[in-house]
């Protein structure tokens, strides 16, 4: 039977098995300390682009949801408008925020 748990562990025994292949080549010809200094540069770096791609996420939720804060406390000219716009923010996420700032917020 499938579960998300049991994916995931799969998903990281994998992982783990092909980082400790690729060390152990670095490392088992001896005087190879450009190939250990290699991966040891490229996990720096993956780490560095899972923390930027987490960071932007957050950040870009958090824009979403004071823009949405924010259409839904705003006084619109028409109660439509105020729905279409909620809408638009719901629908499209982070796209449909960065055009309401745009075209709305950044008018006031």
């Amino acid at each position: 039977m499938w579960t998300p748990i049991a994916e995931i562990k799969e998903v990281m025994a994998l992982i783990r098995g092909a980082s400790e292949k690729v060390i152990e080549g670095a490392a088992a010809t001896p005087g190879n300390s450009v190939g250990a200094a290699r991966v040891v540069l490229e996990l720096i770096i993956m780490a560095l682009w899972v923390l930027l791609v987490f960071v932007v996420g957050i950040g870009g939720t958090i824009f979403w949801i004071l823009m949405m804060v924010d259409c839904a406390n705003r006084k619109f000219r028409k109660a439509d408008e105020k729905i279409m716009w909620l809408i638009v923010i719901i629908a499209s996420y982070l796209i449909g925020a960065l055009i309401y700032y745009f075209v709305i917020k950044k008018k006031q």
